[in-house]
């Protein structure tokens, strides 16, 4: 009885984990833009927005105001491109 009640939620949670895959597939798909010195940048998982500062050796300089950070350019995203 309880076998019966647990098989739904199974392949409910199945078809949900299907899907995710299936997303995260596609971000990783998704080319990376070429970022280029004062465009707005961010890290992935965050929410903050700051300036790219300096590129060097595979690291970034990110300016987000009152701080700065050094970050992999791997972990960033582009927000907005530089203005010519």
């Amino acid at each position: 009885e309880v076998a019966k009640k647990i098989e739904p939620i199974r392949k409910q949670k199945k078809e949900q984990k299907e899907k995710q895959k299936a997303v995260a597939q596609k971000e990783a798909n998704k080319p990376k833009a070429t970022l280029r010195i004062g465009d707005r940048v961010r890290l992935e998982d965050s929410k903050s927005v700051g300036t790219l500062d300096k590129i060097e050796k595979g690291k970034a300089i990110v300016n987000y105001g009152m701080f700065t950070t050094s970050v992999s350019i791997d972990q960033l995203e582009l927000v907005q491109a530089m203005k010519k």
